[in-house]
């Protein structure tokens, strides 16, 4: 882990993240049941302490931030057979984004290999407040023999393989 702060702005209420760096984290997640993960006990803990945030604070600007290298593992105990998942080469860039909304929107990149199938999101003009972003989704070749487990016994239409490429393209603006 990497960090640059500029120190100057926390005079005005503003933390700025000149560089946030990340370098080859890796992430193992179980799922127990249909619902239920190894943090669940977590999320149920702070969902119970949820208090109103107080208005005011700080504004928050990541000038930079990259993560390079990552992994999530996810083993699936919930479905016959077992089944685990694996997200490589994770590799994420986000540049100039804040809660501030005198500032342009940031940008976003994110690219992994999932299942052997190379995935990749790019977005641009994101925003914190007043919500807003354009983005792209895209993946090549992914196996569709992959989500059969997960599938319905008595869904009236099955598969036995093939393979799904797509690309998506999302907005969202504030208004």
């Amino acid at each position: 882990l990497n960090l640059r702060l500029n120190l100057l702005p926390l005079l005005r209420g503003h933390l700025k993240l000149v560089e946030l760096s990340l370098l080859s984290p890796v992430i193992g997640l179980r799922r127990t049941g249909p619902n239920e993960f190894n943090f669940s006990d977590l999320l149920a803990a702070s969902e119970e302490k949820q208090e109103p945030k107080a208005k005011g604070g700080f504004d928050v600007t990541v000038g930079r931030f990259n993560l390079v290298g990552g992994a999530i593992i996810l083993e699936d105990l919930a479905i016959t057979p077992n089944r685990i998942w694996k997200a490589e080469g994770i590799a994420i860039e986000v540049a100039d984004l804040s809660t501030r909304s005198d500032l342009p929107g940031g940008t976003a990149s994110v690219s992994l290999t999932l299942a052997g199938t190379p995935v990749s999101l790019k977005a641009s003009d994101l925003r914190v407040l007043q919500a807003n972003g354009r983005a792209t989704l895209g993946f090549q070749g992914f196996d569709l023999a992959l989500l059969l487990p997960y599938l319905p016994p008595d869904a009236p239409a099955t598969l036995q393989s093939g393979r799904v490429s797509a690309s998506l393209t999302l907005g969202h603006g504030a208004e």
